[in-house]
């Protein structure tokens, strides 16, 4: 409610309150990485998220965010074996196979990057997405 509300410290304090309450709680763990996410604070949001993945380690969100954080950070190799993750758990589609062809391309593995690109030109589901 506080985030739509444009109070965005105010919905952290809740979350950190709920996570001091219940610590195994996965879903306060998440809000509260999202908040710092969207107030640009990603050291804070990263290691929420890695609290998250100590609790739930197959948990999509939080490794497709790491995921994107380290390729951002210019660890490509590291974000191809979070993506690589999330293709094991059964995750599929356009969006996830054109960053494992970015992450790839970025780490110097071109051989694998345009299968990689293949495919996810193949999982798109309509033209704007291709």
């Amino acid at each position: 409610v506080y985030i739509r509300l444009d109070q965005p410290q105010r919905a952290l304090d809740t979350y950190l309150t709920a996570s001091e309450s219940f610590p195994a709680d996965i879903s306060s763990l998440l809000g509260t990485a999202r908040v710092y996410d969207m107030l640009n604070d990603g050291e804070a949001a990263i290691a929420s998220y890695k609290k998250v993945l100590s609790i739930d380690a197959s948990n999509a969100e939080a490794i497709a965010c790491l995921a994107a954080h380290f390729f951002y950070f210019d660890q490509p190799e590291v974000a191809l074996r979070f993506y690589q993750r999330l293709l094991q758990m059964g995750i599929v589609n356009a969006e996830l196979w054109n960053n494992l062809g970015l992450c790839c391309f970025h780490a110097g593995q071109y051989d694998i990057c345009l299968g990689c690109f293949e495919r996810a030109l193949l999982q798109a589901e309509d033209e704007s997405m291709a």
